[in-house]
């Protein structure tokens, strides 16, 4: 319901579906374990969270004024080798654009991108 004027008009951007959203799904490959042994690998996790945010502000007492959005994603997989040892690799993308515009009439657009991998590990 909120976003119900965008779709009516066809001004939704698909990248709202990322706002404040997350998920766990643990893959549990089990197989080939004996009993009371652990296989290497046998508790990956997929994971995955998102978000979206509108920006705008400033052009109050002669400063920049500006009007955006930011999008990013982040996903990532990890796996237990040890009873305290969790390692994996996650990706995350994040873009963002938005217009500026200055007291002197000054008016411009910027767009940014930034994609990173991330490997970590937890002891």
């Amino acid at each position: 319901m909120a976003n119900r004027g965008a779709l009516e008009n066809g001004s939704f951007e698909l990248d709202r579906l990322l706002a404040d959203s997350s998920f766990v799904l643990p893959l549990a490959a089990r197989h080939g374990e004996r009993q009371g042994e652990r296989a290497p690998f046998s508790d990956l996790t997929l994971w995955g969270s998102g978000d979206y945010r509108n920006l705008s502000g400033g052009g109050d007492g002669g400063s920049v004024a500006y009007d955006g959005t930011v999008a990013s994603g982040h996903i990532g997989i990890d796996a237990m080798l040890g009873e305290s040892l969790l390692a994996g690799l996650s990706v995350a993308h994040g873009r963002g654009t938005g217009d500026y515009t200055d007291p002197n009439a000054l008016k411009g657009e910027l767009a940014t991108a930034l994609t990173s991998f991330n490997p970590y590990i937890n002891w």
